[in-house]
């Protein structure tokens, strides 16, 4: 019996059916996604990455980056429309940031729903801006592959490590390129699993890893961040300085001398049996957060501190031995 015929109709059957799967994924992937444009920070930082829509109303999510340290930033949807988008919160610890624009959005991913059950070897779809292919309304770019493992993430950029240490989906599709990060990691079901993460290389072998974070990492940080528990970047509209503020002389530390556009506001030196030192705060530590705003620099750091008063405590987040902290600091 002559089994070479029938056998090529069988694979010629399987990947038309794959085909027509993946497209099907597509035709409800897309139009949930967003291409992210900023000015990139300073010279040579991205200025353009991914997202999704994450409800009705225009709210996209996304992985914090110089394309977000400032304005404009510009979202284009899957059909072409361009809008302004404002920076609702980020989640420092998580790397995900939720923006705002001014839109009806009626196809979304729904973070609330339940999770779609994952294992390796999941063949998966991940939906992209990878090299900022798409400008207008040209489709995002695909790529096909398979979940090759899940595991913590134990990764780094440059001399920072990842914040976030759950579990992770490693995928076989190379996500780890400019433009990708804030994508989508879809099933061929088109059904979310989980978001295309930032260009990092893992800290045991030194290599760029291709990522996704789970849907169940993401859906309660996003609702933080929604919920004004996380706030925005920098601070919300300006309000009267108290007569007697915090600074960092009253704090009792020294910034490292601000001599860059954007100076990282790390720790020079800290008093002895200061507020800053009795609340353990100590040299190299690298402050991210002040009362729950992120501070992109010194002069943003002492922004934040002239309006609280000394009457109020300052809660700090830094980042110490690639670990993050909470540090309060009061009277």
């Amino acid at each position: 019996m002559n089994l070479k015929y029938p056998l090529a109709l069988l694979i010629s059957l399987i990947f038309t059916v794959t085909s027509f799967a993946q497209q099907t994924a597509l035709d409800k992937t897309l139009p949930k996604t967003v291409k992210i444009y900023g000015v990139g920070g300073l010279a040579g930082f991205d200025d353009a990455q991914s997202g999704i829509l994450i409800s009705n109303s225009g709210h996209i999510l996304t992985v914090t980056g110089s394309v977000l340290d400032e304005d404009p930033i510009t979202c284009t949807l899957n059909d072409g429309q361009k809008f302004t988008a404002k920076l609702v919160g980020v989640n420092p610890k998580l790397a995900l940031a939720v923006l705002k624009i001014d839109a009806q959005t009626p196809d979304y991913f729904d973070l609330s729903a339940a999770p779609v059950p994952v294992a390796v070897g999941s063949p998966v779809l991940a939906v992209t801006n990878l090299y900022s292919v798409a400008t207008g309304n040209e489709p995002m770019s695909v790529q096909h592959g398979v979940v090759s493992a899940i595991t913590p993430l134990e990764a780094r950029r440059g001399a920072f490590v990842a914040g976030y240490k759950g579990e992770v989906y490693i995928i076989d599709a190379i996500t780890n390129n400019p433009g990708a990060p804030g994508g989508a990691l879809v099933d061929y079901n088109g059904a979310f699993l989980g978001l295309v993460g930032k260009q990092l290389k893992s800290t045991t072998q030194s290599v760029y890893i291709n990522f996704a974070m789970p849907q169940s990492a993401l859906s309660s940080a996003v609702q933080d961040i929604l919920d004004k528990k996380t706030q925005k970047t920098g601070q919300e509209n300006e309000v009267a300085k108290p007569a007697d503020a915090w600074t960092t002389q009253k704090l009792g530390f020294q910034l490292a001398p601000d001599v860059l556009p954007l100076t990282p506001s790390y720790i020079d030196s800290v008093q002895n049996n200061s507020p800053a030192a009795k609340a353990g705060l100590a040299p190299d530590d690298f402050i991210v957060m002040v009362n729950g705003n992120i501070v992109k620099d010194v002069k943003a750091l002492k922004a934040a501190l002239e309006r609280i008063d000394v009457a109020d405590p300052v809660e700090l987040l830094i980042l110490r031995n690639d670990e993050f902290q909470t540090i309060r600091i009061s009277n």
